[in-house]
């Protein structure tokens, strides 16, 4: 593993990881304003989470973030991995430790996808994405891995 997550708990740390590559959602950027302020209504139900993306030789060194939003209650919750910098399985495997529940994540171009080589895939809409004024994917997606 070349990669640690630590999760977020202030939108200050967000928007350092957001602006290491001039992510959208960084201050003076488009969508910061709709990103914080899903943020902000959804951190404290623990629906809308970030992970901080870290070097593990180095965990000081921040090189992104995650972002998980809740799109589903039953028993347990249903996650889907939002955002992903950088592109890599690595770090969303990751982030699902961290959290109770089914985490699914866009297929992607990555150098590490022999990791999610045998994930299963499905199909299927998140009609919960409405509720969240800011959000990177499409409430009818395909080609979502189920993380094991």
């Amino acid at each position: 593993m070349k990669y640690i997550v630590e999760r977020a708990v202030s939108w200050d740390q967000i928007t350092q990881a957001a602006s290491i590559e001039n992510r959208c959602i960084m201050f003076g950027k488009g969508n910061h304003d709709r990103a914080k302020q899903t943020w902000e209504i959804y951190k404290d139900a623990e629906d809308c989470v970030y992970f901080l993306v870290k070097d593990k030789g180095y965990p000081n060194k921040l090189i992104g973030y995650v972002r998980l939003l809740c799109v589903g209650h039953s028993g347990t919750k249903t996650w889907i991995a939002d955002y992903v910098s950088p592109s890599k399985y690595e770090s969303v495997v990751l982030a699902s430790q961290e959290v109770i529940g089914t985490v699914l994540v866009k297929e992607f171009v990555a150098d590490d996808d022999l990791l999610a080589k045998s994930w299963p895939t499905l199909s299927t809409t998140f009609h919960k994405l409405e509720r969240y004024p800011y959000h990177q994917v499409q409430m009818v997606e395909s080609g979502w891995r189920v993380i094991s």
